[in-house]
């Protein structure tokens, strides 16, 4: 559950046990009451006890029925449903197609991201206008920009830090016309569970622009970025 999901729940189940609560103290305030005047006042017993006793005790029963109903509705209150973008770890943006990556490729890659680099996508033969540029940090201005620029480094550069250099085998290195779908997928989820695709619509964002300085056309892939 997202924190906005958790204090809409938290909100709603306040919400319900407050008006439950008060349902059930007037209900208890009425049944106490018909008692008292049932056993205190002699024309009451007649009249509660005698004369209407098969209603009385229908509506007891019925009263204590509806505040255990409520009780089990309030302790059985269901967690929503997360609402997030859930998608297929391995899905690659349209027009592009999922590849394995070669044995070379894999010894380049460093060992910490290995485990999610199988696979890369790339776009299919035919399909033109798409950024080479190379993926590059943005700074950590703010919590998107700085889990951009580590999800780049820990696999472009030489074991994961800024000052490692590039990886010597340039077709492994994540660029806007080759990315890995499982690392991309694995690190948005761990990095902001609230947000489990911003750093792939980070990564679109990116490579989008001037193809004079590596950059082409939006790229889609709405699996992952609808908007």
């Amino acid at each position: 559950m997202t924190k906005e999901e958790q204090k809409a729940f938290d909100k709603a189940r306040a919400s319900s046990f407050r008006g439950s609560i008060a349902v059930m103290v007037i209900y208890g305030v009425f049944i106490l009451m018909l008692g008292m005047v049932g056993v205190l006042s002699p024309t009451g017993r007649t009249f509660i006890f005698e004369d209407n006793f098969a209603f009385t005790v229908t509506f007891i029963g019925g009263t204590l029925l509806v505040i255990i109903l409520l009780l089990v509705q309030l302790l059985t209150y269901k967690v929503p449903k997360r609402s997030v973008i859930e998608t297929d770890n391995l899905a690659c943006p349209e027009f592009w197609e999922l590849k394995s990556t070669s044995a070379t490729e894999m010894e380049a890659i460093n060992s910490d991201v290995r485990p999610w680099s199988k696979y890369y996508c790339a776009p299919k033969d035919g399909v033109v206008g798409i950024g080479t540029t190379g993926l590059v940090g943005v700074g950590t201005a703010t919590p998107l920009a700085s889990n951009y620029t580590d999800m780049v480094v820990k696999f472009n550069n030489v074991g994961g830090i800024s000052s490692g250099g590039l990886l010597s085998v340039a077709d492994a290195r994540m660029k806007c016309n080759r990315i890995y779908p499982e690392y991309m997928n694995y690190v948005d989820q761990k990095a902001d569970p609230d947000n489990p695709n911003a750093l792939r619509c980070k990564f679109i964002e990116e490579c989008t622009g001037l193809a004079n300085v590596g950059k082409g056309e939006k790229i889609s892939w709405l699996s992952v970025c609808p908007n």
